[in-house]
């Protein structure tokens, strides 16, 4: 399925969901610090959050979370989410020599 994507994604020159459409200039903008230096790659959304700065500080590595609505923001895809104030930065996987998203099929 990934694959796909990437295909669609290379010929559109962006990935959309639902309402949500990052290009691959969104993700060469994104802070480091928004995919954790590098931990993270794929960006999937991004969406303003200025009151989780009192939940969860200026910066936050959250880490998996698989719900698909946050605040009225969604459908969202399941990721790794990260908190930069005042925005959250959902990624689809953690780079090459990470760990792996949880498998709930065993």
């Amino acid at each position: 399925m990934r694959a796909l994507v990437l295909l669609l994604a290379s010929l559109s020159g962006c990935v959309t969901y639902s309402r949500y459409t990052i290009t691959d200039d969104d993700e060469r903008r994104a802070p480091a610090e928004a995919s954790v230096n590098g931990k993270y790659q794929y960006l999937i959304h991004t969406f303003e959050a200025p009151e989780d700065v009192g939940r969860y500080g200026a910066y936050r590595d959250y880490g998996w979370w698989d719900h698909t609505y946050y605040k009225g923001e969604g459908p969202l895809r399941p990721g790794y989410w990260v908190y930069l104030e005042p925005v959250w930065y959902v990624w689809e996987r953690e780079a090459a020599g990470g760990f792996s998203q949880p498998d709930f099929t065993q």
